[in-house]
């Protein structure tokens, strides 16, 4: 019995044409194939790589605005509490008497309530308590009612904005601070005026203010696309260039101080 090709079925013998319906995929569109998938994902994950790029970036630049902005306000307030004597009519040299260096603060002498630390990274200064209830910067209470030393300044060994207070050891306020600036305006006719601004200022001088610069630098130090240039301090005529990939924030206030009558 003679056998027939089904009409559902064609015959394919030996050197027939395949119809293109029962052909294979070859292997020019399979390499065509791989190429569009691989340029697919190389997208996808190049736009995944430049948002998680640019939210980090963000992320830090936050970072640095919070960090410099904590900074300077922990500052700013222990500054203008330097000189604060519970009774205006005591003298300066009976509230502040002279005092022996200690706890990375040089000696004061008489009247003396603010002087630079002795690394220059910070500033030491003399208070009375305003209350019974006050709190030093450590968050101890102020016990005693003459007045006490708070030194407050950049902890070069681990880039730390540091305090300590009634001789306890210093704590860790804010991280990253990785330059800090501090000079001191000098009344030189007694009007209590800032004359000059000076980084080390003769013993014994009337400061009057005190200018603070911080360079706040990111937890990330691969978050910039490149190395940022940066103005330190603001007042600063050339740019730096970071050594880094890291992001840099460079912030400035001037503090006039307080209760330095006589």
């Amino acid at each position: 019995m003679n056998t027939t090709a089904s009409a559902f079925s064609p015959e394919i013998r030996s050197g027939a044409t395949i119809p293109r319906r029962y052909r294979g995929i070859s292997l020019i569109e399979l390499l065509i194939a791989l190429a569009l998938g691989s340029f697919l994902i190389i997208g996808v994950t190049q736009a995944f790589l430049n948002g998680r790029l640019h939210a980090l970036s963000q992320s830090n630049q936050l970072g640095n605005q919070e960090n410099s902005r904590f900074a300077l306000m922990l500052l700013e307030q222990h500054l203008l509490k330097a000189g604060y004597r519970a009774k205006a009519q005591d003298s300066r040299e009976l509230v502040f008497p002279p005092l022996a260096a200690a706890n990375g603060c040089p000696a004061f002498e008489s009247r003396q309530s603010i002087v630079p630390t002795a690394d220059g990274l910070g500033v030491c200064l003399r208070y009375q308590r305003r209350s019974k209830t006050e709190l030093d910067c450590l968050g101890n209470q102020i016990d005693v009612a003459t007045a006490i030393v708070t030194r407050i300044g950049r902890d070069a060994s681990s880039n730390a904005l540091v305090c300590a207070a009634q001789g306890q050891p210093a704590q860790a306020f804010v991280t990253g601070i990785s330059d800090i600036q501090l000079v001191y305006g000098v009344d030189k006719n007694a009007d209590r005026l800032a004359d000059t601004f000076i980084a080390k200022p003769a013993a014994g001088s009337d400061l009057v203010a005190v200018r603070v610069a911080i360079l706040q630098r990111s937890d990330s130090a691969q978050v910039a696309l490149g190395k940022q240039e940066y103005f330190f301090p603001l007042d600063a005529t050339e740019a730096t260039t970071a050594p880094d990939n890291s992001l840099y924030r460079s912030v400035q206030s001037t503090v006039t101080l307080r209760n330095l009558t006589p």
